[in-house]
Parts: structure tokens; C-alpha cells; sequence
């Protein structure tokens, strides 16, 4: 009986083949199948008729295929069944299957006409396999990368409008020193009588106009520069000199209650309309906490340590409170009724883009606001 024993191995053996070849499709969720497109007769596993959807009771193939592909993929569909094909054509598409309850599922179809012996027609064969979830999951990233495109044109937008938003306050806090000057001295022009022995005087005050005016328009080129694009025009200065300078055309240094108490008499490479621009700052707010206590009284002092210049402020205000120290250099609303609260914000900057430091201290009766400066 060996004849009849080695034919139930190899019906044994075959049955194996077939039950791991399913098992395998059905692990990779990959089915298989063979079509004529001559006679349109299918064969389909066991593991496609899950794919697709249709159960034992229905016969598989193209009728059935049409049933449930997506409308809008049928027509490729049709074209696909009705055309010859050349033996060793190969064909690689998607085909979309739209399912009752709505949901749409996404197929990979790899396919090749081959032609067997014992068939009369060439044969379409191939496997589908599901692609939904990794679909599902590239339309899924895709989408949140045009989100997050899309939060960061936004985001690159409202930091635009942001800088030009810093850039206009800064600009309109400074020159608003300059604008008051040419204020007071257009003032003067309108009480001073018209004689000839005023003649000085009103040359002095048009001059002052003119020298205020073209003052505000070198503030507003070189902090325009400086927020764009951090640049600094230099130029080697003394310090105390600048310092002295600045009093003849700056009134708040000119202010009865303001001191000078210059000792350093090194120079340093800088911006000296900048700098002015952070003493003017430093010296006003120093006399409106003076306002504040009463005691209206502001000291200018330089020093020299080691390889730096050292430029204090002290006033007799009420002081800094001290939640307030941490943070004292930060944008912020301002107290004052026509404030902007960036003043300080503008000195840290300007400081820090001339490679120095800024910082703020109480004192007995007052705070100090100091920065230093490399040596040139």
C-alpha cells in the first residue's frame, strides 16, 4: 500500500501548503487572485474576499469588484477588465472600495498577464493588499505638516508684526526727546518780540529747531538699524566729553536738579547717539521718581574698572521695589499716564548690542541704574 500512503502525504502536504499560504495572506493582509479578461472569470483567496468584502455566499469577481469600488475609481476599473493583455505587461495601481456604512478603504494592486499551458487565454494574476491605515496615517501626517505650515506662516507673520509693532514704539519713544526740543524752541520763536537786538536769540532758536529736527532723524535711521538689523555705527568717543556734549543740546541734562560727576576720562568705541539716547532715558525716569518722593535730584557719575567704563544713574526716588528687580529691563505697561513702558527695554538693547551690561540696584534714598562699556 505504499503507493496509497505517499498519496495521502502528498493530499496532506497540499492541504498544508494551502492552509500556511492563507494564514500568510491573512497576516500580511494580502490576497490574491487570476482573472481572464476574455471570459471575465475570476478566482479570488480566501483572504482577498475579506479585503473586498464579499462573503461565501456571493460569487467573486468583477461584478461583484464593481459593487463596491468607489465611484470614482469604476471607470478606471472598466478600462482596466476590458483590455488584452500583453504577455509579461505589469501593472501597478490603487483602487479605492467604498463599503455600506461609508467608509472608504485603500487597495495596492500588483498584477502581471502571464500564460499557462493548460489555460487558452492569458490570465491577469496579482495581489491587493490593504493599505488603509498606513493611507489613513500619510493623510494624517500630511495634514498635520500643512497645520503646523500654516501655524508657522502665522507665527512668522504676527513676530513681523510684532517687530514692527517694537519698532514703531521704539522709534516714536525716541524721538520724542528731539520732537520736544523743537516743541520748546518753536515755543520760544513765538514769545520772542521781533526786534533787531533779538536777532541772536532767534538764530539760536531756529538753529536749535534745525539741529533737533536733523537729531531726530539720526535717531530714527540707527534704531531702525539696530532693531533690523543689530548693526551699531561706531566711532571711537571720551566718555565724560560725550557726556558734556550731550548736556548742550539734551535739556534734561541741563536740568537744575541733575549732576555730573565725571571721573573716567577713557574712550570707548560706540554709538553716541545711542548712548545719549539711553542717558536721556535713564536721567528722565531718575527725575520723575524724584517727582515722586519729593526730592527732584539725579547724579551722572563715570568711573573707570578695569577694562570697562562705568556710567551710574542715582536718584532719590522711592526705589525699586523688589519683585520688580528681577525683570526690571522687560517690556512692560507703563504707569505713566503718556507712557509706553519699552525705556528701559530700549536701553538693555542697546547696551547689550554694544557688548555691555545693564543693571539696576536700590540705594540708600533712591535706586542706582548702571551700565558699563569695554574700553576701546
Amino acid at each position: 500500500m505504499p503507493g496509497e500512503y505517499e498519496k495521502q502525504l502528498e493530499d496532506l502536504l497540499q492541504v498544508l501548503r494551502s492552509t500556511l499560504a492563507a494564514e500568510v495572506e491573512r497576516i500580511a493582509s494580502v490576497g490574491s487572485f487570476a482573472f481572464d479578461p476574455v471570459t471575465k472569470v475570476s478566482a479570488w483567496s480566501g483572504e482577498l474576499r475579506r479585503i473586498v468584502g464579499v462573503p461565501e455566499t456571493e460569487q467573486p469577481g468583477l461584478e461583484a469588484l464593481l459593487r463596491r469600488v468607489h465611484p470614482d475609481d469604476r471607470e478606471m476599473l472598466l478600462q482596466l477588465s476590458s483590455r488584452p493583455g500583453t504577455v509579461g505587461e505589469k501593472l501597478h495601481f490603487h483602487q479605492r472600495l467604498l463599503r455600506e456604512d461609508g467608509e472608504v478603504r485603500h487597495l495596492d494592486v500588483i498584477g502581471e498577464t502571464i500564460k499557462l499551458a493548460q489555460h487558452p487565454n492569458p490570465l491577469f494574476v496579482g495581489t491587493v493588499r490593504d493599505i488603509t491605515e498606513p493611507t489613513r496615517a500619510e493623510t494624517l501626517i500630511a495634514e498635520h505638516e500643512r497645520r503646523l505650515g500654516e501655524m508657522r506662516s502665522e507665527v512668522l507673520f504676527l513676530a513681523r508684526q510684532s517687530a514692527m509693532a517694537t519698532m514703531a514704539a521704539t522709534l516714536a519713544h525716541e524721538i520724542n526727546q528731539p520732537l520736544t526740543a523743537i516743541a520748546n524752541y518753536a515755543a520760544v520763536l513765538e514769545r520772542l518780540p521781533f526786534e533787531p537786538a533779538r536777532e541772536a536769540d532767534l538764530k539760536a532758536a531756529v538753529a536749535g529747531v534745525g539741529t533737533s529736527a536733523l537729531r531726530a532723524g539720526t535717531i530714527m535711521r540707527r534704531m531702525r538699524a539696530l532693531m533690523e538689523r543689530g548693526e551699531v555705527v561706531r566711532e571711537k568717543c571720551d566718555m565724560d566729553d560725550l557726556i558734556r556734549k550731550a548736556a548742550t543740546h539734551l535739556t534734561l541734562l541741563r536740568d537744575p536738579g541733575v549732576t555730573l560727576d565725571l571721573h573716567c576720562g577713557r574712550c570707548a568705541w560706540i554709538d553716541p547717539v545711542q548712548i545719549e539716547q539711553v542717558l536721556a532715558n535713564l536721567v528722565r525716569n531718575g527725575l520723575e521718581a524724584g517727582d515722586l518722593s519729593g526730592t527732584r535730584a539725579v547724579t551722572v557719575t563715570t568711573a573707570c574698572s578695569g577694562p570697562k567704563i562705568l556710567v551710574s544713574v542715582e536718584d532719590r526716588g522711592p526705589g525699586i521695589p523688589e519683585d520688580a528687580l528681577r525683570d526690571f529691563f522687560e517690556s512692560r505697561a507703563s504707569a505713566k499716564p503718556m507712557g509706553m513702558g519699552i525705556g528701559l527695554s530700549i536701553c538693555k538693547t542697546i547696551i547689550e548690542a554694544h557688548r555691555g551690561s545693564i543693571w539696576a540696584e536700590n540705594i540708600e534714598n533712591g535706586a542706582r541704574i548702571s551700565f558699563s562699556l569695554p574700553v576701546a
